[in-house]
């Protein structure tokens, strides 16, 4: 199965959790009357386009005595150099949506005047349009602008401009009713807009994105991953990410990755970790919110609970003019979350940290503020290369979990149980160096944690190496559930019908065959042998007389269909191999179908023994 999360793009809607309030809301105001232009205000990655795009997909052309025209328009990629060029590039759009998608016809073309100013030429070209909209469909027309990156046109010298031309529509008597806006930005942003004498100062209402809810974070976690992870997982990816959906989805990428059957919270741990050293997300968000963000995150990061703005006041010295606005900001980034309680009878807001990932990044990266210290050089390089070691025993841990997968020689086993037992020695020597550097280096910063989590994760994998249960991943219902997760919806009841009569040791088998399967490590030559051998020896089982078991006649029908192609129903077909191999007795494989030799060469070619 593809991995859903991708914490680099926009959500499509299957994966949009969380924000049906927040589209309820853009809705009622973009469509009532007299309705209401917004300014969507969040922090980098905290979905402003994910919820643009469900708007679009929300707002119905036609609606009520509405005549509805969205427009989309990433403000970092349209060509718009000029206040000018903004409301000619709208125009054409629009004209396009009007005549195209609508069907609406004007007795005569009805340009954009050019040589006016562009709100007066803006609002005569659209009090035309309403003029057609009201003729032809008896409904009044209104444009929504969903305008994306409002932040790239902060430092345009024409931005003044465009706020000016864009408060005359909005406002104006005749055009006030035919357009609104979505503007949707950041830090910048706002702070441009909402100061003293913009022209869109009294004009935009604030919608601001906080975090996900409980819930739906937990949606986000647990809808597309099937419901498979075990919950101190779910936990533990809910509490790392503080429900940033970008947090969120990043964790949630590389534990997909990784493989769902093997999540496990020190997996969490270790990803998290990473994530300040693969990006630079947490410091491009500190460096928005400037010393007064830093000075009050720092401040609840030490409290005991949540704080009030009035609490926060009183211990911040010097104070803090700008107070709410950085109370503000460290919300809709995302870092913090605010609860409103009730005391004495009204009802206060309080604020408190949000995850533990940008916090773990900030106690390291800002000791003094915390009462940390920093890593001497030499402490640091000695964790840095006991990282490394560490990393090489883990590999190596994974690349004898893959051979012990479907090892059958008793011999090789004790061998490689020597070996990971001489890892576990190796890992003590590990355990005892960090002790000691931790001693020496006092208090605990990120590469500190790092290196713990490594630990976890080796120390983890060698009980389950060792503890007489195997070398095949997890429990037989986590290794049953893995198997399934890698077929369609439609044919997992059929799987799971076959699998759960196959032990540990072929349930590991199939599970490498799928797993090289999905690689496209295997030829389509390869395929075609082992699928006719599942074919004729379907067939053979029929013409003995034996009772074919239902779930088999299922396979069969996929197995078989036309319509397939070759590598769909080789997959289809791996889950029946080992029952078909229980009939050899009864249905003489050796005769016919040479399926156990075809499928024996497949196993020894995926153990590297090639040729036997």
């Amino acid at each position: 199965m593809t991995n859903p999360y991708n914490y680099n793009m926009p959500v499509e809607p299957e994966m949009f959790f969380g924000r049906d309030e927040d589209v309820e809301t853009l809705m009622s105001g973009l469509t009532d009357t007299p309705g209401n232009p917004f300014a969507l205000v969040g922090g980098r990655r905290m979905g402003k386009t994910s919820l643009l795009e469900s708007l679009e997909r929300t707002l119905k052309p036609r609606s009520g005595r509405l005549l509805l025209v969205t427009l989309l328009l990433d403000m970092s990629g349209e060509a718009v150099d000029s206040v000018p060029t903004f409301f000619r590039a709208i125009a054409d759009q629009s004209a396009e949506v009007l005549v195209n998608e609508l069907g609406l016809q004007p007795d005569h073309p009805i340009e954009l005047d050019s040589p006016r100013p562009p709100a007066k030429a803006f609002g005569r070209w659209i009090r035309a349009w309403n003029r057609v909209a009201m003729e032809q469909e008896g409904r009044s027309l209104r444009l929504v602008l969903l305008l994306d990156e409002c932040e790239r046109i902060v430092e345009r010298p024409w931005a003044s401009d465009l706020y000016n031309a864009l408060r005359s529509l909005l406002v104006g008597r005749n055009t006030r009713s035919h357009l609104k806006v979505v503007m949707a930005g950041s830090h910048r942003f706002l702070s441009q807009v909402r100061q003293r004498g913009s022209p869109l100062r009294n004009v935009l209402k604030y919608h601001t994105l906080r975090v996900l809810d409980g819930q739906a974070t937990r949606d986000l976690i647990i809808r597309p991953t099937g419901d498979v992870l075990p919950e101190p997982v779910v936990q533990e990816a809910a509490r790392q990410s503080g429900g940033h959906p970008f947090l969120t989805q990043y964790l949630m990428h590389y534990l997909w990755e990784r493989g769902l059957e093997q999540a496990t919270v020190a997996a969490v741990h270790h990803i998290a970790a990473q994530f300040p050293h693969e990006r630079s997300d947490f410091k491009d968000w500190m460096e928005g919110l400037g010393d007064s963000g830093r000075r009050v995150y720092d401040l609840l990061l030490r409290s005991e609970g949540p704080l009030s703005e009035d609490e926060i006041r009183t211990r911040l010295s010097p104070p803090l003019p700008d107070l709410p606005q950085a109370l503000e900001a460290l919300c809709y980034h995302g870092l913090v979350v605010c609860v409103v309680r009730k005391r004495n009878d009204r009802e206060v807001t309080y604020y408190q940290v949000a995850g533990a990932m940008f916090r773990d990044w900030f106690l390291a990266n800002f000791p003094s503020s915390s009462g940390l210290t920093s890593l001497h050089p030499s402490v640091h390089l000695r964790l840095r290369q006991l990282a490394d070691n560490i990393q090489q025993d883990l590999e190596l841990l994974k690349e004898y979990e893959d051979k012990l997968r479907y090892e059958d020689d008793p011999r090789r086993k004790a061998r490689y149980r020597k070996e990971i037992e001489e890892l576990r020695k190796s890992a003590t020597r590990h355990r005892q160096e960090y002790e000691e550097l931790r001693a020496t280096a006092g208090e605990p910063t990120l590469v500190m944690a790092d290196v713990a989590d490594q630990l976890g994760q080796m120390d983890a994998k060698l009980d389950t190496l060792l503890d007489g249960q195997g070398a095949i991943r997890g429990d037989l219902s986590g290794l049953r559930r893995a198997i399934l997760n890698r077929y369609e919806v439609g044919e997992q009841a059929i799987i799971a019908a076959m699998v759960k009569h196959l032990d540990q040791a072929q349930l590991g088998t199939v599970a490498a065959v799928l797993e090289v399967t999905d690689a496209g490590t295997l030829s389509r030559r390869e395929m075609e042998e082992i699928l006719t051998a599942v074919q004729d020896a379907l067939a053979m089982l029929r013409q003995s007389g034996a009772q074919l078991p239902r779930q088999a006649q299922r396979f069969q029908e996929v197995v078989d269909a036309p319509h397939l192609d070759v590598q769909h129903k080789f997959k289809v077909a791996i889950p029946i191999i080992p029952g078909l191999l229980a009939y050899e007795g009864e249905i003489g494989l050796g005769s016919g179908a040479d399926l156990e030799a075809a499928w024996h060469r497949l196993v020894e070619r995926m153990k590297g023994k090639r040729g036997r």
